[in-house]
């Protein structure tokens, strides 16, 4: 019994050890471009930028979950500790708190599922380690490059074709991305993305829309630049269309 506790005491050590480099380096770098008495007000925003959108969208705990809930998660475990989910729940300075004022999506996780999700992103970001080399936080994702790729018209249409009639699906009753992609190629001929490619969009911006609706302080503001922007109404007509995937 004793040497297999000490295994799984030696994993959440590891886990543990692996958020505090995160932070401290996350926070190293951000303080570097500070003024001294700036330096309490560090911006956690950009913690994650480094991990492609659709690596963070599988496996979330919650249907509302996003990508801030999963930056005050690691926050939350480095100051309070592993699985003290009820006193990351409650501290006002992250933003589950703001899950008392929703009107949807209530409910908060589990344990289990928060520390599944918890492991899930140390393995990305080991991953990503092991791949690349030390986290630069100024760094774009390559999905961020990858949206580049796609303009206004095209992000609008998609957006259209998903929000009324979903995702197609295949004979083998799987998402068929080729099938959506030849019907945006219907309203634009020159499109010439590929599958793959439409699957990372859609991914993407069904993590846009669960951002704002999981943010009642965007309930009245529009989201998006140029001439592609998503409205809360929007948001939630899309997510709840292809959250029935």
């Amino acid at each position: 019994m004793l040497p297999q506790r000490s295994v799984q005491y030696t994993k959440r050590l590891q886990l543990l050890h692996r958020v505090k480099n995160l932070i401290c380096k996350y926070r190293e770098d951000a303080l570097k471009n500070m003024n001294q008495p700036d330096r309490r007000k560090i911006n956690w925003d950009g913690l994650l930028n480094f991990i492609p959108l659709g690596l963070l969208f599988g496996q979330r705990p919650a249907v509302w979950w996003a990508k801030k809930n999963d930056i005050d998660l690691l926050l939350g475990v480095y100051k309070y500790g592993y699985a003290n989910y009820v006193s990351i729940r409650n501290a006002r300075e992250y933003c589950f708190l703001e899950l008392d004022k929703a009107q949807t999506y209530q409910d908060f996780p589990v344990a289990d599922n928060l520390t599944r999700r918890l492991k899930k992103l140390i393995n990305t970001i080991v991953k990503i380690q092991q791949n690349q080399g030390e986290i630069d936080f100024e760094d774009e994702a390559e999905s961020e490059e990858d949206e580049k790729s796609w303009t206004d018209t095209e992000k609008k249409v998609l957006f259209t074709i998903v929000s009324e009639y979903g995702v197609p699906i295949g004979q083998d009753n799987k998402s068929n991305w080729g099938e959506l992609k030849d019907k945006v190629k219907f309203q634009i001929k020159d499109f010439n993305k590929t599958p793959a490619q439409v699957e990372k969009m859609v991914s993407r911006l069904r993590w846009n829309c669960q951002e704002i609706i999981s943010d009642e302080k965007l309930k009245d503001e529009v989201q998006g630049t140029g001439t592609f922007k998503i409205s809360y109404e929007m948001a939630a007509k899309f997510s709840k269309n292809i959250n029935l995937l």
